[in-house]
C-alpha cells in the first residue's frame, strides 16, 4: 500500500470514529432526565397543564402502526403492531408478521375483550384487556389509559394539586391521585414530556406537532429495579378519523382451543425469537 492509499485509509477510520463518537453523543444528549428535589411553586400550574394537553385531551379516535421494542423481565419484545382505539374502553391490536396471516388480534370493547392467536389455532375470551396487554409487554393498560399513553396525554382524569418549576425549563404538576406530570417549557410554550403513575414512568418525545413519535414505558420494581422497558415508535398515525365499531370484534373459529391468561405469558407472541 503506498503511503497517499494508506493517509487516504486512516482519514476515512479516523471520520468514521469522529462519525460514531457525535452519534453517541447525539443519543446522549437526548436522553430526558427529569428534574428532582422541591423545586420553587408555580402558581399557574393548572392553566399551564391545560394548555399543554387541550389537543391530546380532544383524542377520541387514534390509529396507528406501531413497532414495539424491549424487555420484559427476561424476555425481549419485538413486534410491529396495527393499533386502532377509540373511546370508551375500544381497542384492536394486530400483531404484523413478516409474511403469512397475524401473528395476534386483540379486540376489546368495555364490555368483552378478545384475543385470537391465528396461527396457533387458540384464543383466549373472559379476560380483561388490560391483563391481556400485560401478558403481552409487562405493562397492565386500560384500552382508555393506552389511547392516552400513545396520544401523549395525561394517564389519569385526576385533578392537579400543586405545581413546582425546576429553572426555566421544567414544570412538575402533581396530581389528585398521585401522579406527576413533567412538563418543558419550549419557547414558553409548555409541553409534557413525561408521566409517572405509581411504578410506570412514561416518557415522551419526538414530537410531530403535538403528537409524539415516541414512547417509552419503564415499570419498576420495589427496589427500584428496572422490571420492564417498552419503546413504542408511531407512524401512519390518524387522529379522531371515524373508526367503525366492527374493527372491536372478531368472530372465534370453531375450530380455536381455548387458552389461559398463564398460557398467554408462556406463549408470549410479542417475543422477540431472533436471538441478539
Amino acid at each position: 500500500m503506498c503511503e497517499s492509499e494508506y493517509q487516504q485509509l486512516r482519514s476515512l477510520r479516523l471520520g468514521a470514529i469522529i462519525v460514531a463518537f457525535l452519534f453517541v453523543q447525539a443519543c446522549t444528549s437526548k436522553a430526558l432526565l427529569l428534574p428532582t428535589g422541591p423545586g420553587k411553586f408555580y402558581p399557574d400550574y393548572q392553566s399551564t397543564l391545560l394548555s399543554a394537553t387541550t389537543r391530546c385531551s380532544a383524542v377520541e379516535t387514534l390509529s396507528a402502526e406501531l413497532t414495539v421494542s424491549g424487555r420484559a423481565g427476561q424476555d425481549r419484545l419485538r413486534s410491529r403492531v396495527l393499533a386502532g382505539l377509540a373511546q370508551p374502553g375500544s381497542v384492536r391490536l394486530e400483531g404484523v408478521a413478516p409474511f403469512g396471516g397475524p401473528t395476534f388480534i386483540l379486540t376489546a370493547t368495555p364490555t368483552h375483550s378478545t384475543l385470537l392467536l391465528p396461527r396457533d389455532s387458540r384464543v383466549l375470551v373472559g379476560v380483561a384487556a388490560q391483563d391481556i396487554l400485560d401478558a403481552l409487554i409487562g405493562v397492565r393498560l386500560t384500552p382508555d389509559v393506552l389511547r392516552r399513553v400513545l396520544s401523549g396525554c395525561l394517564v389519569s382524569s385526576s385533578e392537579p394539586v400543586s405545581g413546582r418549576v425546576y429553572g426555566t425549563k421544567w414544570l412538575v404538576v402533581d396530581m389528585r391521585d398521585g401522579d406527576q406530570n413533567y412538563l418543558q417549557f419550549d419557547n414558553d410554550l409548555p409541553k409534557l414530556v413525561a408521566v409517572r403513575t405509581g411504578n410506570l414512568l412514561t416518557k415522551y418525545s419526538n414530537f410531530l406537532g403535538a403528537v409524539p413519535r415516541r414512547v417509552q414505558m419503564t415499570r419498576f420494581g420495589v427496589s427500584g429495579d428496572v422490571e420492564v422497558e417498552v419503546t413504542v415508535l408511531l407512524a401512519q398515525i390518524r387522529v379522531n378519523t371515524p373508526v367503525g365499531k366492527e374493527i372491536f370484534s372478531v368472530d372465534i373459529p370453531t375450530t380455536f382451543a381455548p387458552i389461559t391468561l398463564e398460557d398467554l405469558r408462556s406463549t408470549g407472541p410479542m417475543r422477540d425469537l431472533g436471538g441478539s
